[in-house]
């Protein structure tokens, strides 16, 4: 199989609410006084019917009571899913309804993340201004991904990326996803440039396979560059470590596929948590290439069971 650059796949993470019942109360009934006395036994006698009728009814009353406690319940948890599915009708309608006003040429522009430089013409951009502006006026992509000469400092990449995104929901309506390579590790554009959470590299907790620490991981670098207007990641990593010789090397969290599945998972919740999209990266797996993609093609002798098998399991 030959793999040129990189192919990068989107992972989406579902959050699922549950609701509980709930009971109905107990009455207790007291014992009914008999008479003793032989004259009055039928008094006594009509005493006890009109008491275990009262009973009868009060214990009727209070099934009634729980069983509309129930229906209540299950009403409100219905209610529930029914104004979940109606937002999800809602947000799917307002999609449907903005790509069928758009021309086939803004379609193609938002299936495009590129380079400031590359969206732009300048040589090195580090602001977002009036030839931002124009830019994405003329070029709707759907995103720009950000290199470690764009990072200067904390407020300088906040100022930019927030002008960017309010120029595109402007221009579009749609914004636009503002992406960043940041695994952890020796790939770490924020963490390098502007000083946030800084982390070994992912094989050295996937020895643990500790995946709370890599939910950590992921939360962490997550809150971090959402703060600096980041909603999209290139991480985690989900390539399983099969050649010795692949360009990823520690970048991989470990040899085995299972492993890497529980550990990518985990950062992924993280980061998505913090309102950071995640990227499993380099799909269909790098680990088993010898080579690197960045200077060239790269063989992976690789077949469908193998991929089955081991890569897709992570993926």
């Amino acid at each position: 199989m030959k793999q040129n650059g990189l192919c990068l796949g989107t992972v989406l993470v579902l959050i699922c609410a549950m609701l509980g019942g709930c009971g109905t109360q107990d009455i207790d009934n007291g014992d009914v006084e008999q008479s003793v006395q032989m004259a009055d036994s039928k008094t006594g006698t009509n005493d006890n019917t009109l008491s275990a009728e009262s009973a009868a009814k009060t214990d009727t009353s209070t099934a009634e009571t729980g069983e509309s406690a129930d229906t209540a319940e299950e009403d409100e948890i219905t209610s529930s899913d029914a104004d979940t599915d109606s937002e999800s009708l809602d947000v799917s309608d307002t999609v449907d309804a903005k790509i069928r006003t758009m021309t086939l040429t803004e379609k193609v522009y938002q299936m495009f993340i590129v380079t400031p430089e590359a969206l732009t013409g300048v040589s090195t951009v580090v602001a977002a201004g009036d030839a931002t502006y124009q830019a994405l006026d003329s070029n709707p992509v759907g995103g720009i991904i950000y290199f470690s000469q764009n990072l200067e400092t904390w407020e300088q990449t906040n100022e930019m990326l927030t002008n960017t995104q309010q120029y595109a929901q402007e221009i579009s309506g749609i914004g636009v996803f503002l992406a960043v390579d940041e695994e952890g590790g020796t790939v770490a554009r924020c963490a390098d440039n502007l000083g946030t959470a800084a982390f070994d590299d992912m094989a050295s907790y996937g020895a643990s396979g500790d995946t709370d620490t890599a939910y950590s991981i992921g939360s962490t670098i997550g809150s971090d560059i959402h703060a600096l207007g980041f909603n999209l990641d290139f991480a985690p990593v989900a390539d399983v470590n099969i050649n010795e010789n692949n360009e990823l090397g520690s970048r991989i969290f470990s040899s085995d596929a299972s492993i890497v599945a529980e550990m990518t998972a985990a950062v992924t919740r993280g980061l998505q948590d913090n309102g950071v999209s995640a990227t499993l990266k380099h799909f269909p797996g790098l680990g088993a290439g010898d080579g690197n993609t960045h200077n060239g093609s790269v063989w992976i002798d690789r077949s469908y069971d193998d991929l089955v098998s081991t890569e897709f399991v992570a993926f």
